[in-house]
């Protein structure tokens, strides 16, 4: 049957998650555990006004059943006021230059197609990989929002961890990781304008400087538990290092079976070193799309990576980094 896409517009972002985690969510677990869908999963979008953009496999069955809880949520606490001209995009995304004629009326419930993004996620031979993972990185965020809707502080911990899982898992060298975050960090400060480049990376030097014990040894602890095979720190840990742990693997088949696309060039990785240049494409794109999910801004994206990067920076020798 495919994929079905729906494009739901929403402007409250005091309810928004509200909206993923209690409704859309809960919906979809109850839909996918009775038959009527296979797997499902969201990002949020500002193309034309924040938006969420649900996808959903095998949708079958009366769709109502999904679209009109979601309708009725939308109702029930609607955006009070919508000022187009302070709307703006966590994600470099430049919503100033829309004209307010153009953007999508809050409560419009979109279906348009699925285009998935082969090349970004390693070629057609992959993308089902990805998707399935999309689906668990779904409902771990949703629970995630959920669980830190009052504890901000608490969802960026939790997000430190999954990016750092991410790239361990996915069997990065832990040798590149002090680079790789540090280059993670990098692309989203080059979205930020000028004046606030300074001010975001001193802030960010500060905040590491203040919680500096407390990031190094969790960074440690989560390294020292995945390297040593140890019980994982929490319930969500497991089931995330045991999901990208297999997807890993599946790219690995791919790359054996000379099918996996380097997502820089679009080309066949032939070589292992063609093939670890994909891996760490692969996993960007990964920790991006699931702090995507969390809500995080390009601010906090940057925050993050750079949290991981000094933090291996004072580990140094002690886990083997240089």
């Amino acid at each position: 049957m495919g994929w079905y896409s729906y494009h739901i517009y929403y402007y409250n972002n005091a309810f928004v998650e509200d909206l993923i985690s209690k409704v859309i969510s809960n919906q979809l677990k109850k839909m996918v555990k009775e038959g009527d869908c296979s797997s499902w999963f969201y990002l949020r979008f500002f193309e034309y006004g924040p938006h969420i953009r649900l996808r959903i496999k095998d949708f079958k069955g009366d769709k109502t059943h999904l679209l009109d809880p979601i309708k009725e949520f939308i109702h029930n606490y609607p955006s009070v006021m919508i000022d187009y001209k302070s709307l703006k995009s966590p994600y470099g995304q430049d919503l100033n230059s829309t004209d307010s004629k153009d953007f999508i009326e809050e409560g419009n419930i979109l279906e348009v197609p699925y285009i998935p993004e082969y090349q970004k996620y390693g070629g057609e031979d992959a993308i089902s990989y990805s998707e399935s993972f999309f689906h668990v990185s779904s409902k771990i965020a949703s629970l995630l929002i959920d669980k830190t809707k009052y504890d901000f502080n608490k969802r960026f911990t939790f997000t430190l961890d999954l990016m750092l899982l991410t790239a361990l898992s996915l069997d990065l060298p832990i040798k590149k990781l002090p680079s790789f975050f540090y280059h993670y960090a990098k692309f989203w400060e080059k979205y930020m304008e000028p004046e606030m480049k300074k001010k975001v990376s001193n802030k960010a030097q500060q905040l590491f400087e203040k919680n500096k014990e407390v990031i190094t040894k969790r960074v440690y602890t989560i390294i020292h538990s995945y390297e040593g095979n140890k019980t994982p720190i929490n319930e969500i840990h497991d089931i995330w290092k045991v999901n990208v742990t297999n997807l890993a693997n599946d790219y690995k088949n791919s790359f054996n079976n000379g099918k996996l696309i380097q997502p820089s060039t679009g080309k066949i990785a032939r070589n292992e070193s063609e093939f670890l240049d994909s891996i760490f494409s692969i996993c960007f794109s990964h920790i991006h799309m699931t702090n995507n999910r969390l809500g995080l801004s390009q601010y906090e994206e940057f925050y993050l990576g750079l949290f991981i990067y000094l933090a291996f920076k004072q580990m140094g020798p002690k886990i083997g980094v240089v």
